[in-house]
């Protein structure tokens, strides 16, 4: 509202005013102000978390870390311990195909490692030997034994035998038929 006073001679004849209602105004900033505070508290309820999610990923982050350096430890030792065993050994598909040997097994055959990579074990053992243990690699590979031992005839390199003691297991990762086997072998004095 606006008001003005009509003075003639020096008196008060009138009053000349406007009034305009600002009642839909003053509503529309009610509205406008409790939308504000509305929208501040879901501001902050979102900071908030945002900030537990970004702890949260901080600690399953650092966890991982820990878990990858604990996995990368425990892998490191498990290859030192398959590399320096007293005995040789090897890891190889189902078929007998070598994938892994250790240094030992290589010094036992006199042969290089990439050279026993590129074979299998039924190259390394005697024939004869072999004949025998064929149905036994079968059953191992469909599933029917976890392992196998005996004493083979093993070539060297030079053709000579070296007659060894040998412990033949599965291993499996997914299901029942192996995915690998891992072979130990020793000699006999």
């Amino acid at each position: 509202m606006c008001a003005v006073a009509l003075v003639r001679a020096g008196r008060v004849i009138g009053i000349q005013g406007i009034a305009r209602d600002i009642s839909k105004r003053k509503g529309t900033e009610d509205g406008l102000r409790v939308y504000a505070e509305q929208l501040e508290r879901l501001i902050q309820a979102h900071d908030r978390e945002l900030a537990s999610a970004r702890e949260s990923f901080a600690l399953r982050l650092g966890r991982s870390q820990a878990m990858g350096r604990i996995l990368r430890e425990r892998e490191e030792l498990l290859r030192a311990a398959f590399e320096q065993a007293a005995i040789g050994l090897a890891l190889a598909d189902p078929d007998g195909r070598f994938l892994r040997v250790n240094l030992r097994l290589a010094e036992m055959l006199g042969q290089g490692r990439e050279e026993l990579l590129a074979r299998r074990w039924q190259d390394v053992t005697s024939p004869d030997d072999f004949a025998q243990e064929q149905a036994l690699w079968s059953r191992l590979r469909a599933g029917e034994i976890h392992s196998f031992a005996g004493e083979r005839r093993c070539l060297r390199c030079d053709g000579s035998h070296l007659l060894m003691r040998v412990l033949v297991s599965a291993i499996r990762t997914k299901g029942s038929l192996p995915s690998h086997v891992m072979l130990a072998v020793e000699p006999i004095a």
